[in-house]
C-alpha cells in the first residue's frame, strides 16, 4: 500500500488566517471543498496551496487522500 500526499488546491487567502484554520472554497467546476491553512498562516490576498480536508462524524477532520490507483 502506498500513502499518497493529501490533495491540495491553489487558493487566494480571503483574509489574514492562522495556520490550521479551515474554511470552504468553491472550485471552478462548482465543487465545494473544505481546506486547511498551512503552517505559518497566510495574509489576505496571498496565494497558497491549501490541504483539502473532510469532516468525520465525530466532529474532527481528516486529511482527504486521493483514491488509490
Amino acid at each position: 500500500m502506498t500513502v499518497k500526499d493529501p490533495e491540495q488546491v491553489r487558493v487566494v487567502a480571503p483574509s489574514n488566517l492562522n495556520a490550521g484554520y479551515t474554511f470552504n472554497v468553491t472550485t471552478e467546476d462548482g465543487r465545494t471543498l473544505n481546506v486547511r491553512v498551512p503552517i505559518g498562516g497566510v495574509v489576505k490576498g496571498e496565494p497558497f496551496n491549501a490541504e483539502v480536508v473532510i469532516n468525520n462524524d465525530d466532529g474532527g477532520d481528516t486529511t482527504l487522500f486521493p483514491p488509490a490507483m
